[in-house]
């Protein structure tokens, strides 16, 4: 995927035209509020206890938004693959994540994309674990993303030593495919959720599809 509306794979299963009414709900959904864990591992714990045991069955250390230093030192000492998002810088005041990648490398690195109000517009922007300044192709919009726009910014979206193309997911695939690996496991290796746009992942995990036939192609021939 690059920078242009050409270059969005067109899925009769995906609507590209939905646009969240509001980054800020009154009444946020399940996925939203889950949104505000930082932590991957708890992010998907807390999912997971919701679905089988309700609300009940959630304990304070897996539902906390942040933890504190000495519970996020203990929780990574588990695995390193724990310490995944719990790094990130927190959330701002009336802040929101609208999507997250996750890269499945040995601590699990999280990426998270943010929306603010900002007088009568909402402000982009995009955290990770290590301060990354990250190249934006805009960061003040004036509603929310449709669904192919988000598409868009994500593709046009890099960091700024990255020498692959693709923005924010598939240069993360593309890397990976350069390293010789299954392209199977290069799709599975950086994936994006969100809970503002419901058919996010449906749209990569097509488009993962269609990137490992033209890289199957091009090995191929090579």
């Amino acid at each position: 995927m690059g920078n242009t509306k050409d270059q969005i794979l067109i899925s009769a299963s995906v609507n590209l035209a939905f646009r969240p009414k509001t980054y800020f709900p009154e009444s946020p959904t399940r996925e939203q509020l889950l949104a505000r864990i930082k932590g991957q591992s708890r992010r998907e714990m807390a999912r997971g206890i919701l679905e089988t045991e309700g609300i009940a069955g959630l304990s304070d250390f897996v539902a906390r938004e942040e933890l504190n230093d000495h519970d996020r030192d203990m929780w990574g000492l588990v695995h390193p693959h724990m310490m995944g998002g719990e790094y990130l810088p927190g959330l701002r005041p009336e802040e929101v994540e609208i999507a997250r990648i996750s890269l499945k490398s040995t601590t699990f690195d999280q990426k998270s994309i943010r929306a603010r109000p900002e007088g009568d517009r909402i402000r982009l922007s995009v955290e990770d674990e290590y301060e990354t300044e990250y190249e934006l192709p805009f960061t003040l919009i004036a509603q929310p993303l449709s669904l192919g726009e988000l598409i868009e910014f994500l593709g046009a979206s890099r960091h700024p030593d990255d020498v692959y193309h693709g923005g924010m997911i598939e240069s993360d695939w593309n890397f990976c495919e350069e390293n010789g690996d299954p392209l199977d496991e290069c799709v599975d290796f950086a994936t994006v959720s969100s809970g503002f746009y419901p058919q996010l992942s449906s749209y990569f995990n097509e488009y993962g599809l269609s990137w490992m036939e033209s890289m199957a192609e091009k090995r191929l021939w090579n």
